[in-house]
């Protein structure tokens, strides 16, 4: 039997609507060699803490699955209907390639204060400058890092660095292709045509806690993984939020300068 091209990977909780969602778009694929595999809770042994932790549910996935390329997604993410054709097409193009990954786009359904989140996102202020092409349509390059949202990599590659570091969370896509593209001397394509819709976090609380958590992985990063997180980039929504913290904190003291 000829081992699929694709190995669609999805490490969840357990089911959700959103997952449901990514399942019916999986079907729509116009490419249609692949596999699914989706690790849940109940399919590990959940009195292990380090088990829990997505890194340790895709690296199971990625043990069982049986073709050339993994690729990546959320369970809050669904694929465009050619996202598979697209990525088969410049990964037969460019056969060299460790991986390819592409856009992560706000889906038109979600809701005011989700598109917000979104816009937030794409901005050099929000997310800095790694949000914006990782958010919206933007020409190819080459990446040294990004997210498993929509990551597809060569099997044989991912195997090399052993897979994802499961003592990080988050932050282990982070050290992967760190890994790939460091250590290993690879690349990692970033394409527009290979896209995927990514549900948001609504604004305000449930944004600014994923933005802190992702902010203070990647302070920590950029002491210990400097290569691929010490960027001036990164800093950028931190200063932003601490100059707008100090200017409030200046009008409350100075409110005659307030018009």
């Amino acid at each position: 039997m000829t081992s699929p091209f694709f190995s669609v990977i999805i490490a969840v909780r357990g089911q959700t609507d959103y997952l449901k969602q990514t399942v019916a778009h999986l079907k729509k694929q116009s490419f249609t060699d692949y596999e699914l595999i989706i690790i849940t809770d109940q399919d590990i042994d959940q009195s292990d803490p380090t088990q829990i932790a997505p890194a340790f549910k895709r690296n199971l996935a990625a043990s069982k699955s049986k073709g050339k390329y993994l690729a990546f997604l959320d369970d809050d993410s669904y694929p465009d209907q050619n996202w598979l054709k697209n990525a088969h097409q410049q990964l037969s193009d460019s056969p060299n390639l460790a991986g390819i990954c592409g856009p992560c786009l706000t889906p038109k359904e979600d809701d005011l204060f989700q598109q917000v989140s979104g816009l937030v996102w794409q901005s050099h202020i929000g997310s800095g400058g790694a949000g914006v092409y990782r958010n919206s349509i933007s020409p190819k390059r080459f990446v040294d890092d990004y997210p498993s949202v929509n990551l597809i990599i060569k099997k044989s590659f991912f195997q090399k660095v052993s897979g994802f570091n499961t003592n990080f969370w988050p932050g282990e896509d982070t050290i992967l292709c760190l890994d790939i593209t460091h250590r290993l001397k690879q690349r990692i394509l970033y394409h527009p045509d290979v896209f995927v819709y990514h549900h948001r976090r609504a604004v305000l609380i449930p944004h600014l806690q994923q933005i802190t958590r992702y902010a203070l992985h990647r302070g920590h990063f950029a002491r210990i993984f400097p290569k691929t997180s010490l960027k001036i980039g990164y800093l950028i929504p931190s200063a932003f939020l601490i100059y707008n913290l100090l200017l409030i904190f200046f009008l409350i003291l100075k409110p005659h300068y307030l018009p």
